[in-house]
C-alpha cells in the first residue's frame, strides 16, 4: 500500500466522489429498471388482462341480449314489435363479434387461451342459429315449437357458450393476479436490494472516509511533533518518518530541509562561538601579561 502514500489529496478525496457516484448510479439504475418492469407489467395487465375481461364482460352482455330477444318473440303479437326484436337481435350479433374480435387479438398469444378460441367460436355460432331460428318461428306464429326449442337445444348452447365466456373470463383474471403478485414480490426485492445497495455504499464510504483522514492526520501529527522539537531547540538531524509522494511528503521535504539548515547553523554559529571564546580567553591572557609588565 505504499504506492498510495503517493497519492495527491486531491485524488484522494476524488476517491469518496467516485465512491459515491457509483453507488448513485447503482442504485438509480436498481430503481429505474424496478419502474420500467412495473411500468411493463402494468401495461400488460392492462392492455391485455383487463381489457381481455371487458371484452369477455361485454360479450356475455350481448349474449344475454339476443337470448332476451329470442325469448321475447315467443311472445310478440304484432310485426312491427318483431321487427324491432330482430334488429336489436342483429345489433347485438354485431357488437358480440366485435367484442370476440377485439378478445381475440389480444388473447392469441396467451398460452392456454389459443386452444379454447375455436371452441368458443363453434359455440358461438351453434348459439347464435338456435336464438335467430327461435325467433324465426315466433315470427310465424309457432310459439309452441320456438318455445320447445328454446328449452331444449336453446338452453343448451346458451348452457355451453356461457360456461365457456366465464373460463375465459376466470382465466384473464388469474393472469392478472399471477402479474399483480409477480410486480409485487419484485417491488419487494427491489427495494430489499436498493437498502443492501444503500448500506454497502455507506460502509465503503466511511471506510474510506476514515483511511483517507488517517492519510492526512498522520503525516501532519509527525511533522507537529518535528515542528515541536524545533521549537524546543531540538535541531538534531534524526531519520525521516514522513516519506511520501503527496503534499504532506513535499511539506516533510520542506520542514527536513529548514532542519538541517537549521543545524548547520546552530553548528556554524558554536564553532564561532568557540573561536570567539578562544579568542577572548587570548586576548584576556594577552592583557593579564601586559598588566604585569606594566606593573614591573
Amino acid at each position: 500500500m505504499g504506492w498510495v502514500n503517493n497519492i495527491k489529496v486531491a485524488y484522494k478525496l476524488l476517491i469518496l466522489v467516485v465512491i459515491a457516484g457509483i453507488a448513485m448510479a447503482l442504485i438509480g439504475h436498481g430503481g429505474y429498471t424496478a419502474v420500467n418492469e412495473s411500468d411493463d407489467d402494468m401495461s400488460i395487465m392492462y392492455n391485455q388482462k383487463m381489457k381481455a375481461v371487458a371484452c369477455i364482460g361485454e360479450a356475455k352482455y350481448m349474449m344475454r341480449d339476443m337470448q332476451s330477444r329470442a325469448a321475447l318473440s315467443m311472445v310478440a303479437t304484432d310485426s312491427a314489435r318483431m321487427q324491432e326484436l330482430n334488429t336489436s337481435f342483429e345489433k347485438s350479433k354485431a357488437d358480440f363479434a366485435e367484442n370476440w374480435t377485439a378478445y381475440k387479438a389480444i388473447a392469441i398469444n396467451v398460452p392456454g387461451t389459443k386452444e379454447k378460441l375455436g371452441e368458443v367460436e363453434n359455440s358461438t355460432k351453434a348459439f347464435e342459429e338456435t336464438m335467430a331460428e327461435i325467433l324465426k318461428l315466433g315470427a310465424a306464429g309457432k310459439s309452441a315449437e320456438a318455445l320447445e326449442l328454446y328449452n331444449g337445444k336453446g338452453i343448451t348452447a346458451t348452457v355451453a357458450l356461457r360456461d365457456q365466456l366465464i373460463e375465459l373470463q376466470n382465466t384473464a383474471q388469474k393472469n392478472a393476479e399471477a402479474i399483480y403478485q409477480e410486480n409485487k414480490a419484485s417491488a419487494a426485492a427491489t427495494s430489499r436490494n436498493i437498502l443492501i445497495k444503500i448500506f454497502v455504499a455507506l460502509l465503503l464510504l466511511v471506510v474510506v472516509s476514515l483511511w483517507i483522514s488517517r492519510e492526512i492526520t498522520s503525516p501532519l501529527n509527525k511533522m507537529m511533533a518535528v515542528c515541536e522539537k524545533l521549537r524546543d531547540g531540538d535541531f538534531r538531524i534524526t531519520p525521516r518518518s514522513v516519506l511520501r509522494g503527496d503534499e504532506f511528503g513535499q511539506m516533510a521535504n520542506v520542514l527536513v530541509d529548514m532542519r538541517e539548515s537549521l543545524n548547520k547553523l546552530m553548528r556554524h554559529t558554536n564553532a564561532s562561538s568557540e573561536q570567539i571564546a578562544a579568542a577572548s580567553e587570548e586576548l584576556t591572557a594577552s592583557s593579564s601579561q601586559s598588566a604585569q609588565a606594566s606593573t614591573q
